[in-house]
């Protein structure tokens, strides 16, 4: 007696071409993928918060936006690191006449903060910017400096803080 049952009468597994991708008759081109078994359909909302959690930036800065007199001044900014992985971090800036900060480079650890000092030299006007670069850090790597020596392109992202001295 023949069934449509893939395996045979001993219950043993039909012989599968590993070499041949799976397939699902069932679904219709343009159609989305059979949920895997044992995990339950996304709401669109956890959908939106999950796609939103992969696009976030891995690290932050608050206040995010600096403002301070042309004639110059001080401000304390935050970096924010909510993942669980290390980074370093180095601060660029697009006007280094007007701008110092401290540190130029550091550690972010993991789900920790580290402090930002920005200092507005006396000058005119302007709307500069601050780039906060970081690239991973294992435990190993002993300076800050280490990823981002020898262009060894181990960037992996930036944050923009706008600075503006007014």
């Amino acid at each position: 007696m023949e069934t449509d049952n893939p395996q045979n009468q001993n219950n043993a597994p039909a012989s599968v071409d590993v070499n041949q991708p799976a397939t699902q008759p069932e679904q219709a081109l343009g159609e989305p993928a059979a949920q895997p078994v044992g995990e339950a359909p996304l709401a669109p909302e956890a959908m939106e918060q999950q796609q939103n959690e992969e696009n976030r930036a891995p690290i932050s800065i608050e206040p995010p936006v600096g403002r301070f007199r042309a004639e110059g001044g001080q401000e304390s900014f935050i970096i924010l690191n909510p993942a669980n992985q290390r980074y370093a971090f180095k601060v660029k800036t697009s006007n280094i006449d007007d701008w110092r900060v401290r540190p130029v480079y550091g550690f972010l650890e993991a789900q920790n903060q580290s402090e930002l000092v920005v200092q507005r030299l006396d000058g005119p006007p302007t709307d500069d910017r601050l780039v906060i670069q970081y690239a991973l850090a294992p435990p190993e790597v002993d300076g800050p400096r280490a990823p981002f020596q020898n262009g060894n392109g181990a960037v992996i992202g930036e944050v923009t803080l706008p600075v503006k001295g007014e």
